[in-house]
């Protein structure tokens, strides 16, 4: 969908899906015994300048899929919505008490390869890395809550009898990686 004229930043409105490619890694994901993902780990929303990076849905060439770094990587679903509505992302003073709540936003940071690009941030910046664990703790908890638009490789190729359960909002495309 990028074109030479579509590199305008646009707002992130409420209602879009957001696509996050997660690793194939014990810490990104975890599974019951019969290999049935059960929740997204915290480090699945790692960022060295803790600004998560996601991609718009609706503007991603491909789909989902395309979101991925690596074919063995998953792709969670999280709401833009849901995002803006995180309020545990709270900061303390040295002593203790708490300061007021970040604000949690989705902004567009479209990249030259990927004008779907956004980032979610947090104002003031989560400096701290406490403070930036509980936005990925709240990222996690609801990436959990809405499931998996493809699973990680790893757990398709170990349980090809299991049918992976899809996000009822996605339609997956073909997958000839796995």
């Amino acid at each position: 969908m990028a074109t030479e004229n579509s590199k305008a930043i646009t707002p992130v409105l409420d209602e879009e899906l957001l696509c996050r490619s997660v690793a194939d890694t014990d810490d990104h994901h975890g599974c019951d015994p019969k290999g049935n993902l059960l929740w997204v780990g915290n480090s699945a929303f790692n960022d060295p300048d803790q600004k998560p990076s996601v991609d718009r849905a609706s503007l991603r060439d491909g789909g989902p899929q395309s979101t991925r770094f690596a074919p063995e990587h998953g792709v969670v679903i999280i709401g833009t919505g849901e995002v803006r509505g995180i309020s545990t992302v709270i900061p303390y003073t040295v002593k203790g008490d708490p300061l007021p709540a970040h604000v949690v936003d989705v902004l567009h940071a479209p990249e030259d390869q990927n004008y779907s690009h956004a980032l979610v941030e947090t104002a003031p910046h989560a400096a701290s890395r406490g403070t930036f664990k509980k936005l990925k703790e709240a990222l996690s908890r609801l990436a959990t809550a809405r499931g998996w638009a493809y699973p990680p490789a790893s757990r398709v190729k170990r349980h090809q009898e299991l049918t992976p359960w899809r996000h009822p909002e996605v339609t997956p495309v073909a997958d000839q990686s796995v």
